[in-house]
Parts: structure tokens; C-alpha cells; sequence
């Protein structure tokens, strides 16, 4: 899946991933693309990956994003190797935790020249949330 120079506005779901579920996905490129406003009752007010490998995110921007986990990106359980670089989290907002990342069972998550700014948890990780491996 490539989603290139989008933009993904007031979005909501009423579980999981506010603007984008991936339920299995492989070699998944997100760029140039911008989240504000999108919720989720549950897990990824902007993004959640269940399923997948060598999930890619460059230069985008999640503004005002809201979930109970993981507001700006969910990373799932079975996911591996997800990469963010040059992107701007600002102003998101979970209830329980993972502001603006969560990180689920320990996967190798990189996050390379990006700014936090004004993300917020109720529980624990205003910016970033790693849960452990079980």
C-alpha cells in the first residue's frame, strides 16, 4: 500500500484507526501526508497496523488525534520493523496510553528526526508507549 501526499481530516472509527487500518499489510509507505482531527474509540486515533512488515512513514504530520492507545500510530502485535522519519506529531491525546506512539509487545520501532510536541496521556507515554513482549 502507498498513500503519497493526502491528507486525512475528522475522520473516525468506531474501534480501531481513525483514518487507516491495516489489517495485514507488507512494505507499507505513507508520505507527504497529513492527519488532523481523526479519532478512534480504541486503538490509532490516526493510524493502527495489526498485521505487517516494513511499515514505512516519512514527512507527515499528525495534529489533534485522539484513541484511548496510540493516538498518532498503533503498532500492533504482530508488526515488525515500522520507520518514522521527518514527521511532527503535535497535540494528540490518548486516555490510557501512547500519545503520540504505541508500540505493542516490544517491535522494532525507529524514529529518526521527528518532533513531539504537546502530546498527552492520561495513563502513561505522552509521547511514546513500549509495551513489553508476553
Amino acid at each position: 500500500m502507498i498513500v503519497k501526499d493526502s491528507n486525512f481530516i475528522n475522520n473516525s472509527a468506531g474501534q480501531y484507526g481513525g483514518a487507516i487500518y491495516i489489517g495485514n499489510g507488507n512494505n507499507v509507505s505513507i508520505s507527504n501526508s497529513t492527519f488532523i482531527n481523526n479519532s478512534a474509540v480504541e486503538y490509532g486515533g490516526a493510524i493502527i497496523v495489526v498485521v505487517g512488515n516494513n511499515i514505512f512513514i516519512n514527512n507527515s504530520t499528525f495534529y489533534n488525534n485522539k484513541a484511548q492507545y496510540g493516538d498518532g500510530v498503533f503498532n500492533g502485535v504482530f508488526t515488525n520493523n515500522i520507520t518514522i522519519i521527518n514527521s511532527n506529531f503535535i497535540n494528540n491525546s490518548v486516555t490510557i496510553f501512547g500519545g503520540a506512539v504505541y508500540n505493542n509487545n516490544g517491535n522494532k520501532l525507529s524514529v529518526i528526526s521527528s518532533n513531539f510536541i504537546n502530546n498527552s496521556a492520561v495513563g502513561r507515554g505522552d509521547v511514546m508507549y513500549n509495551a513489553a513482549k508476553r
